[in-house]
């Protein structure tokens, strides 16, 4: 198929300073290792461009022994573009000749499409011109208190300056990391020192978040250890990123960064999971129809956050198609979309009184079916997330035709199941 499977092993022995990222007291291997991860794996194949990145389950270290991390790079598609996955499998779960059940915790796609450095600030002027500076002496005790435990390496935040809704940074790893930032295409402690700008960029936010998807990044340059660093608003809950080196030549640019909150169960599903579960899967059962009619209730479309806003309070159910186009941001496109709707959802007074009824097609292999939406799939595990946090509120559908029908609404509605 022309792809490649590459393999690794992480630690807190063999990569100590990954204890140093812990959310909520769980040690969670960051996202950007999972971007250096799939930039390297990239390069491989001459395909620069990492199109989008959606970050599927956290990835929590245990305090002894590792994990196995593969990261598996598809053959091309018919446009050239391949997937990238990147999979673990803890050690104390691994059966008999050291097998078991991976785990994917990030899905992508790459692509080789040449992409100029995007126009930038001038990083050659520093600190940038109007831009007034900002207070960080206190900024990692704040982030302790927030539950966030941020250890030297990922320390980097140096100075913060605010021009208008741009926020720019000087982020720094300690000396004891610098020598080894060759070894990497992006250092991620680096990285994600230099994604703390989100935080002043949304200084009234204090909900735990991690990042969810990546679209468009590029890695001009390996090896840094030093960024300065922009970010700005383009979205619900995202951020256009840039970053330069210390003389002012481009290193990583990124279309957009969008972060979802965590929550407090889901950081203690991932640090105890032992493999109890091992031997468990994915079982579809088939329900029985419901006896006598069934009447679907009133329902009313809604396609973004303004809909939702604009219901009236006795509404019984609104419906949201996530279905995902074509084209290189469907993930992320409908990804945005539908957070925005679930915030918008989840802040409505009336909320309480309704469902919210999601329907995808194609985004889960129930039956004997198959997965022909990635955009949906990925939809299943944000909203998933949000039924967790507002149980008996949100409903997910996954169906294999274009429209709902009143009847197949009604069923679903009726067999009171998520």
């Amino acid at each position: 198929s022309d792809g490649l499977v590459f393999t690794s092993r992480l630690s807190l022995q063999t990569h100590p300073w990954l204890a140093g990222h812990a959310i909520g007291g769980v040690v969670i291997v960051p996202g950007t290792a999972y971007v250096d991860l799939a930039v390297r794996a990239g390069d491989e194949f001459g395909h620069g461009v990492l199109e989008e990145l959606v970050i599927e389950a956290p990835l929590a270290l245990p305090e002894r022994g590792g994990v196995r991390v593969q990261v598996a790079v598809s053959g091309p598609d018919a446009t050239g573009r391949r997937t990238v996955d990147v999979y673990s499998l803890r050690e104390d779960t691994a059966g008999e000749g050291g097998t078991g059940p991976w785990t994917r915790h990030a899905t992508g796609l790459l692509s080789a499409d040449p992409r100029p450095p995007q126009a930038t600030a001038d990083f050659t002027t520093w600190p940038p011109q109007g831009a007034q500076p900002v207070d960080v002496e206190n900024f990692y005790g704040d982030l302790t208190e927030r539950g966030y435990a941020y250890g030297p390496a990922f320390q980097g935040m140096r100075a913060v300056w605010r021009r208008g809704e741009e926020v720019f940074a000087e982020v720094a790893l300690p000396d004891e990391q610098r020598e080894e930032a060759g070894k990497y295409g992006i250092h991620p402690a680096l990285l994600d020192a230099a994604l703390h700008t989100n935080a002043f960029a949304n200084p009234d936010d204090d909900r735990k978040v991690l990042p969810f998807a990546w679209n468009g990044l590029v890695l001009h340059a390996a090896g840094a250890s030093a960024l300065r660093v922009r970010v700005a608003p383009c979205g619900p809950d995202a951020l256009s990123f840039q970053a330069a080196d210390e003389t002012g030549a481009p290193v990583l640019t990124m279309d957009s960064l969008v972060s979802l909150p965590v929550s407090a169960d889901q950081l203690d599903a991932a640090a105890t999971d032992d493999g109890r579960d091992s031997l468990f899967g994915v079982e579809w059962t088939e329900l029985p129809p419901a006896q006598g009619p069934v009447t679907a209730p009133a329902w009313v479309p809604v396609t973004t956050a303004e809909d939702v806003e604009g219901l009236p309070g006795d509404t019984q159910a609104a419906v949201l198609k996530a279905v995902g186009g074509d084209g290189d941001d469907a993930v992320l496109a409908l990804s945005v979309r539908v957070l925005g709707v679930l915030q918008a959802w989840q802040a409505a007074a009336d909320a309480e009184r309704s469902r919210l009824v999601v329907v995808t097609r194609g985004a889960v292999p129930a039956g004997d079916g198959v997965v022909t939406d990635p955009a949906g799939a990925a939809v299943w595990g944000l909203v998933r997330a949000a039924q967790a946090e507002n149980p008996d509120r949100i409903v997910l559908i996954d169906t294999d035709t274009e429209e709902v029908a009143g009847a197949v609404l009604g069923a679903a509605l009726a067999a009171d199941e998520p």
